[in-house]
């Protein structure tokens, strides 16, 4: 019977992502098949995978090279890069009124992690190898959202429902989209492959255990071509203005190994056109804050 319910709740997580980036898809992509018989259901990413082939806002249609950064967990398929001292040659920060830096250095921290220990023990041992003593949250933000883009590349987008149940171990989330988001940020992270959802779950699981307040959110990215496809990023709540953080779409248009930060950390106004939002609001209260369900003792006590 557990699993029955947590098969149940992924469905209706799958149904709400499906809502909430299908409906801009500007062009259709045959879907990527999985040999065996495992059950296997597109998720919102793959729904998104549009963004293969038309690429968002100035995007290339290849990925530039990445650099090789910590382990990799077996991924030895990836391309090697430039050294990691070019990391931010030649970019330029957009001058605010009110900086990002200050405001995330400013911002509370609640330290948050998943619940998961599979998922929570791999971004501690990530974070060992990307953050140095005195690094500030700003410098964290920056290092996760460059660990992203240096070590992952665009692809896949399948969801497994035997994977979710085995990786869930049992566990059911209060929120059915926190189930996904740990899903797929574990999927990320040890595979180094995933889509605009898989990128945003990963910023999210990240973010939140450094302490700030994130939220996947999904809608439609305006295309090279000029028109619009489904897409998900990350909003940052900092007081009551929200920040685009946008790894996906920034690994895109990275070239020679140069992050230019191009869509991290903009309000709304400074990102114009380039997101229309599904319903901003319905995806922040679709996020639980990985808080887990007390299944009833006859369910602890079911032999599965």
């Amino acid at each position: 019977m557990r699993k029955s319910r947590i098969l149940a709740t992924v469905l209706a997580a799958f149904l709400c992502v499906v809502l909430s980036s299908c409906g801009g898809q500007t062009e259709s992509t045959e879907s990527e098949t999985e040999s065996g018989t495992a059950r296997a259901v597109p998720g919102m990413s793959e729904v998104s995978a549009a963004e293969a082939t038309t690429q968002p806002a100035e995007a290339t249609e290849e990925q530039a090279s990445k650099a090789s950064q910590g382990e990799r967990n077996g991924n030895s398929g990836k391309e090697e890069g430039a050294n990691q001292g070019d990391r931010q040659e030649d970019v330029q920060e957009p001058v605010r009124s009110d900086p990002l830096e200050s405001r995330i250095n400013a911002a509370s921290l609640h330290p948050q992690k998943t619940g998961n220990a599979a998922l929570d023990q791999l971004v501690e041992k990530i974070f060992n190898q990307i953050f140095t003593p005195g690094m500030s949250p700003y410098d964290k933000v920056k290092a996760c959202y460059d660990y992203l883009i240096r070590t992952t590349s665009y692809g896949g987008g399948i969801i497994d429902l035997n994977e979710v149940d085995a990786m869930m171990g049992g566990v059911t989330y209060e929120k059915s989209g926190d189930t996904l988001i740990i899903y797929m940020a574990y999927r990320l992270l040890t595979e180094h492959v995933g889509v605009c959802d898989y990128y945003s779950a990963a910023f999210v699981v990240m973010t939140r255990a450094i302490g700030l307040e994130t939220y996947v959110v999904g809608g439609t990215v305006r295309t090279k071509e000029g028109g619009r496809t489904g897409h998900a990023w990350v909003n940052m709540k900092l007081g009551d203005t929200y920040y685009n953080f946008d790894p996906q779409v920034e690994d895109n248009n990275t070239y020679n190994n140069v992050i230019r930060y191009t869509y991290f950390g903009k309000t709304d106004a400074e990102s114009g056109t380039l997101y229309e939002y599904r319903d901003r609001a319905a995806d922040i209260r679709e996020f639980g804050n990985f808080k887990t369900v007390a299944l009833p003792a006859e369910e602890e006590n079911t032999i599965r």
